[in-house]
This record gives C-alpha cells, structure tokens and sequence, in this order.
C-alpha cells in the first residue's frame, strides 16, 4: 500500500525529519489496530468456547452417573451418562445395532427404520417416539453414523439432523444430537457415555420436559443394563 507520494531527494533535513516522524506513527497505530482485531477475534472466540455452561451432577448410584446443563441456545436441557458396564465392549455394542430398528432399552421408541445407506458406514434413519398424553408423538429424521478408533478403543456412534428436505408426517418432527461413546476398559469392563440435546419443537412445556430428562435417562440405562445381565 503507497502511504505518500514525497520526492524525498529534494527535502531539507527538517522536512525529512517530520516526514520520518509521520511514517513511525502511521506505522504505530496500523500495529496497534491489527493487535487490537487480533486481541477481539480471540475474546470473541474464547467467549465462543465458553458459552457452554458447565455439567451438574443430577444423580449417582453404583456405577451411573447422570448430569444436565442449560445451553444457551435452547430452552431443553442438554443432558450426560457416565456409566461403567460390568461387560466387554463387543457385548454392550449388540445393544446398539445399526439395522435402524428401536433399541430394546429405549423405552419410548415407537418405530425406528434404515431408510437408506448414505456413504460408507452412515445411515439415514427415520424414529418415531411415543410422548406423555396429552404430548403428540415426535418424529426424526438422523444422520446416522459410526467409527472405530484404535488407539482409544473407542466406538463413537452419533445421530444428528438429517439436513436435506424430508417429507413431513402427522407426527412433529423434533430434532436431536446424539452422542453415544463405547470404550473398551478391559476384556470383561467398558464405558459408556451418552451425550443427549433433544429441541422437541411444537407446542410444550420445556420445564415440564426438563423435569423429566434425567428419570428418562435413568430409566433406560437400567434397562439397558438389565439386557446385558440376560
């Protein structure tokens, strides 16, 4: 960027000396500008990373773990399990099948289909859940997908919005991110974390709702649980 257009050949050492001066300030302040950007871009982003509020232990017993915490863009609570499973990793996983159907210890899994393959091991998969009367029943659209990693010995499993149009149904359709996270502890111990924020959208209470995430939670855990110990 040209900031002057001087001959400075035909300048006295007084007009060169000023001109110096006015180079080192507009210097100065472009130094100065770019700090304080830079300085705002990383507030705004640490602002970003934080804006999370932190997990609040709900409930403990034996080896579960259930937590909650408000997210600043949604009135539902987002909510965590953190369960130690007195079993290998590769039996808890035949709980979560991938065939697209309900998993037997969700309990209000009304019908879950594959609709189709998408790529590689992701899936899109249609659920329908049965809601407390007088609460109409939601549908979900996901994008279902799974991965191994090795040097964890980690199966990630997570369902989020499918993103393309859908056709609507007489159902409301919700929406819902799903983490589930298998660890592999020993040959007979693994670990389980559920992350869950389900936006239930049409007319509801979102407190009455709230009330209910972590029994809801507890309650399939336990199923679940119990399934393995058949």
């Amino acid at each position: 960027m040209k900031l002057f257009n001087l001959s400075f050949v035909s300048m006295s050492k007084k007009q060169f000396k000023a001109v110096k001066i006015v180079i080192i300030f507009t210097a100065f302040v472009l130094s100065y500008n770019a700090q304080a950007n830079n300085q705002s871009n990383d507030q705004s982003s640490t602002s970003t990373i934080a804006a999370d509020n932190p997990w609040q232990l709900q409930h403990s017993e034996d080896n579960i773990k259930l937590y909650h915490r408000a997210l600043n863009s949604s009135e539902y609570l987002q909510t965590k399990a953190e369960v130690l499973v007195n079993f290998s990793a590769t039996k808890l996983l035949e709980q979560f099948p991938i065939n697209g159907e309900c998993w037997q210890w969700q309990s209000r899994c009304k019908k879950s289909k594959k609709v189709k393959d998408l790529s590689g091991s992701d899936r899109l998969v249609y659920t329908v859940i049965n809601m407390p009367w007088p609460v109409s029943d939601r549908d979900f659209v996901f994008h279902s997908s799974i991965n191994f990693d090795e040097d964890s010995k980690t199966t990630t499993l997570i369902l989020k919005p499918y993103k393309e149009q859908y056709p609507e149904t007489k159902y409301v359709r919700g929406e819902a991110n799903i983490r589930y996270e298998i660890r592999e502890l020993t040959e007979t111990t693994s670990h389980l974390t559920i992350i869950m924020h389900t936006d239930f959208k049409g007319s509801i209470s979102a407190s009455a709702i709230n009330s209910k995430l972590i029994s809801e939670l507890n309650g399939n855990i336990k199923r679940l649980l119990r399934l393995l110990n058949e």
